[in-house]
């Protein structure tokens, strides 16, 4: 009887694991072909509800993050009645609860091993699907490889909706979870070479950033490392100089990096930007989340095509007015005084790290593959508190 009921949890687990690997992969597949998989997303999102309710005990693990939460959402509500209800406040509720279900529901049970194995299945399943994603749409590749003087990225369908730049920021990001595979050099090669074929500058330095803590972290001596160094970039040479002869990659490189500050994008960033401190003097109190593009609308003459302002500090400031974009900064340094000798050793440390880093650029804090390694971040670091405590008591 001991072993059947031993069993039987494993194959719980087993099952519990591969459901939450699924719901993080369709957290972040919202697009597949033109064809929008949001239902699939949503249905995820019930049953995690469900599971949330049957906890007897709704516990948070970060009082001052409650307390920034409820804050966001108080704002969000007092401008109900001038900007309406926004699409996007839905999203951060749903991450709300993602938060809790991964931190309450798989944090009670699952070990960092436990959750590196979820992360490293969502990292090879996305890397699969966004090369076929590229493959079936290579003409519009070559196109923008022979345009590029014109075309900022390839006009593609995206796997999250948000367009190739997110696509490739991810992959870097989630390169990280396979720091102990054996499999993680050809990991990081994949995700740079996408990086690279879609354009992406800041995919390229995320992928620098996980070569960094690959190598940190590594149990090799010096010498060892200095070597894997030499091989990775020389593979990296190989593969590019293939790239170069086929398709001219190395324009691609030059031309992204050479025109920051000029290009399509960087100019859109900057055309927002500008009117950031206009919209704070005359929303000092914030207008609320996800209403930051309807208020740049009535300080800036400029139309834009984006639903963010594609800097999140930037964002809150605006979104949350001084005292919620402060609050965030100083989040953001607690963390970073907190964590600072983990950010390069600890996968999921790193993970928030690296996404706190590219939102400088890239991200609107909506994402829902945020939340999900904020769980796993959050549920990590109860777990080792809990031990040290058990270890202190006994």
């Amino acid at each position: 009887m001991i072993v059947i009921e031993k069993k039987a949890t494993i194959n719980n687990k087993e099952l519990l694991s591969w459901s939450f690997s699924l719901f993080i992969l369709f957290s972040m597949i919202r697009e597949a072909g033109g064809v929008t998989l949001s239902g699939i997303f949503y249905c995820f999102i019930v049953i995690m509800g469900c599971m949330l309710i049957t906890r007897r005990r709704l516990l948070f693990p970060s009082k001052a993050l409650l307390v920034f939460t409820g804050y966001m959402l108080l704002v969000s509500i007092f401008n109900i009645s001038k900007w309406g209800i926004d699409q996007w406040i839905v999203n951060y509720i749903v991450g709300i609860v993602m938060f809790l279900t991964m931190f309450r529901t798989l944090g009670i049970n699952f070990g960092e091993e436990d959750w590196l194995l979820i992360f490293k299945r969502v990292s090879i399943l996305f890397l699969i699907i966004s090369y076929i994603n590229i493959f079936v749409q290579i003409d519009a590749i070559i196109v923008y490889v022979n345009h590029i003087s014109q075309m900022a990225h390839p006009h593609i369908f995206t796997l999250t909706g948000g367009g190739v730049n997110i696509d490739a920021t991810w992959l870097a990001i989630l390169a990280i979870p396979m720091y102990k595979s054996n499999k993680r050099w050809v990991i990081l090669a994949l995700c740079t070479v996408y990086a690279v074929i879609v354009g992406s500058r800041g995919g390229m330095l995320l992928n620098a950033f996980s070569f960094v803590f690959f190598i940190i972290t590594s149990a090799y001596d010096a010498k060892h490392k200095i070597r894997i160094i030499l091989a990775f970039f020389l593979a990296i040479i190989a593969v590019m100089v293939f790239l170069q002869v086929q398709m001219e990659i190395f324009d691609v490189i030059l031309a992204r990096f050479a025109t920051v500050g000029s290009d399509g994008g960087s100019l859109g960033r900057l055309n927002m930007w500008r009117y950031a401190p206009d919209i704070i003097e005359k929303y000092p109190m914030g207008v609320g989340m996800g209403n930051v593009m309807d208020a740049i609308k009535t300080v800036s003459p400029l139309n834009y095509s984006e639903d963010n302002i594609h800097c999140l500090p930037i964002q809150l400031f605006c979104e949350l007015g001084v005292i919620g974009g402060c609050w965030y900064c100083i989040l953001i340094i607690a963390f970073v005084i907190k964590e600072k000798s983990n950010i390069v050793r600890k996968p999921f440390t790193a993970m928030v790290a690296a996404y706190l880093m590219i939102s400088l650029l890239e991200f609107s804090g909506r994402e829902a593959m945020l939340y999900c390694i904020l769980g796993a971040y959050f549920a990590i670091s109860q777990a080792e508190r809990q031990c040290k405590w058990n270890a202190g008591t006994s």
